[in-house]
């Protein structure tokens, strides 16, 4: 049993210097989970680590993280395995969809084949053997063959016993012959057999016990063939090891997560130890916990462990990440800081920072049972708080929305799908407000089952939100302490889970929008002036045709329209306030898009994202829109509709999934918090909240390097203000308009062409000249 270790907490200098300063116009970051620690490989005096799908390096020599994405040159998301060949200096990255990426030398060279192939079905790489310039890929379609000098793809066997294709978990080379282990057994061929391809060369080895059972493991390991059993990943494994012509078996049975060999000795990784094996297959070591620095145990959890030397270790873990053990009786937490998940259902953004949630609901609104947690980006870094700091949220679920107090940013609220409303200042629970202390109610009585969402503060620094499938659905929490709740029985339901509740917008005129989601459209209430309304279907005001019935998202823009995300597109309210007066039937407006590609369409017209589901909304300081999507990325478009500006996807950008949870803008920068189905990214947007005077323009960056190619961004200005860019002789060279607070300028003149090296004046003036100012910036040019 390892002794009980000190922590020492690493401060990732590289890392938090790259997160800590603003980002040009343009630029994108990523907002990854490291916390779930999946795969762990050493590459010289470098730890590899695969943590939520992601992949980083930490420096042994320095402490130092280094973070890798698409901006460093990867060509895809979501990492299941790396694997490390010494022979070839080359660190082999796969993906869960089959694409695999080889990284040598800092270069990366993308090998897509497997990913592009036409077949059904799974494409996973499982594990990789190494023998001579050959790697073999042991994957869900058969043993691919993938030459190392070459980088390509040679052979592939297809193990197909009695007509069914087998998974293949893992191979390796043994005494002349190749053993793959499979789901349907454990097979042997001759090494030297020149055609593999043919399964017939192919037979099982009948001499270990029960051999036609899954083997997720076989591993060739001094003088031993190592071969574990085991039909799931929770279920206990036999492992047994092969020598002198007889098959023993070894170990007691554990839940085993991997096996890996280095420096001489086999790690086995269970669910709540690491044994580690000399050649001998004697234990040389067993790591089961590791201890705070305040002495409290933290439990291993076993993923994946390699040995550094004889007395050193990486280990990864799903709830600590890269832990290092570089001394007998020191640990060391390498992971980057990061949200607690990659699954974030909701972003709050404030003066106090980014707060991110990742419980969720499942399709019919029932529980996903996530644990509980609240991240925080902050000053460019990431912190989160769970069970582990507040013991209250330990057999609590789905924190699903989280609202900032407007006039104490580190006062905040997160409704909970199940067990109340919780506050915070700052990282500490300031109350549990559920069934027991407050209006709240619980459907069955039985304190699980306080269904909360839509939280919203409104003009009097109230606190909106909705308890579902209870008498009264709809409460408010005044500053002073004390409660309302409204009963309204076209929405109100008794454990029936008719009417479950999505987002709430409160208007200008203090009037409530609330999404019901079950294809039940919009329900609208203002409690001051006793009235309701129920939007059953919205309908298109021009055709009368049902536009979609199930409304996603909803935001209210500047000028006071209700802009609502639909499963079939986009419909605007643009006088929200008549709602009242049209109880019957209150249509929507559609933006349509002239065509403009083919002479035959001419004069034709599509519906702005007509057929697709829109599931997030945001208005941006110049009032544009951006647009989330179910399948199709992220959309910005103008004030009114009718340009799109950009469109990201997968493809073109850094968005880790084009499925979209929740946008969010940071008004202070234009920064666009982008929650993904497979993480958090974020954008710097052209467009800011703007100002009342000029007081706090900033130039960014400034001074403008040789090798910068971005964009500058001038911020802290009034709404649409005029920006004049001359050389110190007068000479206009740009001139612009804000949106909302923020121009942009790419450092080039009316012609296209870089401006030459010096300084130049930013004049900035609002629409009716009654304000103005001027800044300086210094531009360097090599040409």
């Amino acid at each position: 049993m390892l002794k009980q270790l000190l922590v020492i907490g690493i401060c990732a200098s590289l890392y938090i210097s790259a997160f800590a300063e603003d980002i040009p116009l343009g630029d994108w970051r990523t907002h990854f989970s490291y916390a779930e620690g999946q795969g762990v490989e050493r590459v010289g005096s470098k730890i590899y680590s695969v943590a939520s799908g992601s992949l980083y390096a930490y420096d042994l020599d320095d402490n130092s993280i280094q973070i890798f994405t698409k901006k460093d040159g990867l060509n895809d998301i979501g990492i299941n395995l790396i694997r490390y060949s010494e022979s070839y200096n080359t660190l082999i990255i796969c993906y869960e969809n089959g694409n695999i990426d080889l990284l040598k030398d800092q270069k990366v060279w993308n090998v897509p084949d497997i990913k592009m192939k036409s077949t059904t079905g799974s494409k996973r790489i499982n594990e990789v053997c190494f023998n001579g310039a050959y790697a073999y890929l042991a994957s869900d379609l058969g043993v691919i063959v993938f030459n190392l000098e070459r980088r390509e793809i040679k052979e592939t066997y297809l193990l197909a016993a009695g007509g069914a294709q087998n998974i293949v978990y893992d191979v390796t080379f043994y005494n002349g012959s190749i053993y793959a282990a499979t789901n349907n057994g454990l097979f042997m061929a001759a090494e030297d057999e020149p055609v593999l391809m043919n399964f017939a060369n192919w037979e099982y080895e009948t001499m270990i016990p029960e051999y036609n059972q899954t083997y997720r493991f076989v591993r060739h390991f001094g003088e031993h063939l190592i071969a574990v059993r085991s039909d799931g990943a929770t279920a206990t494994a036999v492992t047994y090891a092969y020598v002198s012509g007889q098959w023993n078996r070894i170990g007691n049975g554990y839940s085993l997560g991997s096996v890996r060999i280095s420096e001489g000795l086999m790690t086995f990784s269970y669910r709540t130890a690491f044994l580690i094996y000399n050649k001998e297959l004697k234990i040389h070591h067993t790591i089961s916990s590791v201890f705070s620095a305040d002495g409290d145990e933290k439990v291993v959890n076993s993923v994946d462990g390699i040995c550094i030397d004889s007395l050193k270790y990486a280990v990864v873990s799903p709830e600590h990440g890269l832990m290092l053990q570089l001394s007998p009786d020191v640990t060391t937490f390498a992971s980057p800081d990061g949200p607690s998940s990659n699954t974030v259902w909701d972003i709050d953004i404030s003066t106090s920072g980014v707060r991110v949630v990742p419980g969720k609901v499942t399709g019919s609104w029932n529980n996903s049972n996530t644990s509980l947690s609240v991240s925080t980006y902050k000053d460019g870094l990431w912190s989160f708080f769970d069970k582990d700091q507040i013991p209250e949220f330990d057999g609590k679920r789905d924190f699903i929305d989280v609202q900032s107090d407007p006039l104490d940013p580190e006062h905040y609220f997160v409704a909970s799908y199940g067990n109340g409303l919780f506050e915070f200042q700052g990282d500490a629970l300031v109350k549990i407000h559920d069934a027991s202390n407050s209006p709240i109610t619980d459907i069955f009585n039985g304190d699980k089952y306080m269904r909360l969402n839509s939280l919203v503060f409104d003009q009097n620094n109230k606190l909106w939100f909705t308890n579902a499938e209870v008498n009264s659905s709809v409460h408010a929490l005044a500053s002073d302490g004390s409660w309302e709740s409204f009963a309204y029985t076209d929405i109100d339901n008794i454990g029936e889970k008719v009417y479950v509740f999505g987002s709430m917008i409160i208007t200008l005129e203090n009037t409530k929008w609330l999404i019901l989601p079950k294809r039940l459209g919009l329900y609208v209430f203002n409690e001051e002036q006793g009235e309701t309304a129920w939007i059953k279907s919205i309908q298109d005001s021009e055709t009368g045709d049902l536009i979609s019935n199930l409304a996603i998202s909803m935001v209210q823009d500047q000028d006071g329209s209700i802009w609502v995300g639909t499963s079939n597109g986009i419909a605007i309210f643009y006088n929200p306030e008549q709602v009242f007066e049209n109880k019957d039937y209150f249509p929507a407006s559609r933006i349509k898009l002239p065509r403009l590609d083919e002479e035959e369409d001419e004069g034709l017209a599509d519906y702005l994202l007509d057929g697709e589901p829109i599931s997030a909304l945001a208005v941006d300081g110049g009032n544009r829109k951006w647009i989330g999507t179910s399948s199709s990325g992220v959309f910005l478009v103008s004030a009114d509709g009718q340009d799109v500006i950009h469109h990201f996807t997968v493809e073109n950008s850094m968005l880790p999934s084009n499925s979209i949870r929740r946008l969010a803008i940071d008004p202070t920068n234009g920064e666009v918090f982008i929650a993904t189905g497979s993480g958090l990214v974020s954008y710097r947007s052209d467009a800011t909240s703007s100002e009342q005077t000029f007081d706090n323009i900033k130039v960014f960056p400034n001074p403008v390097r040789e090798d910068f190619n971005g964009t500058i961004s001038i911020s802290g200005l009034v709404d649409q203000t005029n920006v004049k860019i001359t050389d110190v002789s007068g000479n206009l060279v740009y001139e612009t308009v804000s949106n909302g607070g923020t121009a942009s300028w790419d450092a080039k003149n009316f012609y296209g062409d870089r401006v030459g090296t010096g300084v130049y004046l930013i004049f900035c003036s609002n629409q009716d000249g009654s304000l103005s100012e001027m800044t300086k910036i210094l531009v360097v040019n090599n040409k």
